[in-house]
């Protein structure tokens, strides 16, 4: 449910509501693609999304090799 919502309307999810979804994972939305991100990506992305001051328009910067529909993260931020 989190994924449809988010692709749906990115800027209008706040930081707190994305936390919810560490269950169902997250992903990178670019050019309209999904792009799934691997345990380590999903871990640090929850990281930096409880650490953030922003409380909404979530921007992350990922570093990672992209396999199929699958990014293997090995650096996100979210920039202030």
């Amino acid at each position: 449910m989190c994924l449809e919502k988010v692709k749906a309307s990115p800027d209008d999810r706040k930081t707190s509501r994305l936390v919810t979804c560490a269950k169902s994972g997250y992903g990178i939305l670019e050019n309209g693609a999904w792009i799934k991100l691997d345990k380590a990506g999903n871990d640090t992305a929850l990281a930096a999304l409880k650490g953030t001051s922003k409380e909404d328009h979530i921007r992350a910067d990922v570093t990672g090799e992209l396999s199929d529909d699958t990014s293997h993260v090995s650096k996100l931020t979210i920039p202030d």
